[in-house]
Parts: C-alpha cells; structure tokens; sequence
C-alpha cells in the first residue's frame, strides 16, 4: 500500500473505506487467533491486483495466550505506536487498533501520522506527554479525530 501512496499521494475515501475494511478484517481474523499484530502501517499492506488488502510482515507479531493478554515491550514503528506501547505499559489488542487508525490517517492525508515530529524522539515525547496534538496546518485532534467527513461513522 506504501508504494501506491508514494505514487498517488492521498487515496480517495472509497479507496479508504475498502481498504481499511481489508485491514480490520485481518485484524480480526489475527486477534480471533489470538495474535497482535504490533506493527500495522501502510507498509506492512500489501495490495493485489484487484485492490483486496492483506497485512505482511509479522517480525513483531506476538501470539497471547490468553484473549486480553497484555504485553509491556515497545515494538513497531514508533509514528504508529499506540502511547501505552511507548510508555511500555501494559497493552493488548487495542494497541492494533490504534495502529489502524494512524494507517488511515496515512491513507486519507499520503504523510504518516506525526510526521511533523522529525525524529522518532520527538514523536515519543509528543505521544506520551500530550492528550492532544496540533496539526500541522489545522486544528487540534489526534490522528484518528482527523475529519474525514462520513468516513469517521463508516469505522472509527
């Protein structure tokens, strides 16, 4: 997915809507196996000819043993960490929701989330320390209350 955004830039929201769908219909699949994902991100989507959406790449992938297992290690990219992961807190399946979310983010806007950080410190800092994140150019929210006109009732 990463390489179609390179090219195109933002996608559509119906490209959105089908691909996001793609992506939490992984998800679930993988959390009903008992299996976080840790590192959802364009990047690790891959996208087929006939735009059907799967996620790749599970280096960080972690089986729990239990349904709402928690784990406490940071792994993943950091601009797509949910704040518990930074903070190594304990975190579960909601942490790939949150992951879902700055994907979104990455799809409607082309930049990942944070982006405006500079530096992987920065974006820990900014996510541990504020409950709300300036946008660059717009106003305050965080990367999924983004307004993204319907498609916040479609999902998020």
């Amino acid at each position: 997915m990463l390489s179609i955004i390179n090219k195109y830039g933002a996608l559509s929201e119906n490209v959105v809507k089908i691909y996001t769908t793609h992506i939490l219909q992984g998800l679930e699949y993988l959390h009903y196996k008992r299996v976080i994902h840790r590192d959802i991100k364009a990047a690790n989507v891959l996208v087929d000819r006939n735009g059907v959406c799967k996620l790749a790449d599970f280096g960080t992938a972690k089986c729990v043993h239990e349904l709402n297992g928690q784990h406490n290690s940071m792994t993943g990219t950091v601009n797509w960490m949910a704040p518990e992961v930074i903070q190594q807190l304990n975190y579960g399946r909601a942490a790939d929701i949150w992951s879902v979310g700055c994907t979104v983010y990455e799809m409607v806007t082309g930049v990942p989330p944070w982006n405006d950080c500079q530096s992987a410190v920065r974006t820990c800092l900014t996510l541990v320390r504020c409950h709300e994140y300036r946008c660059q150019n717009g106003p305050a929210s965080s990367p999924t209350s983004h307004s993204i006109s319907g498609m916040q009732r479609f999902h998020l």
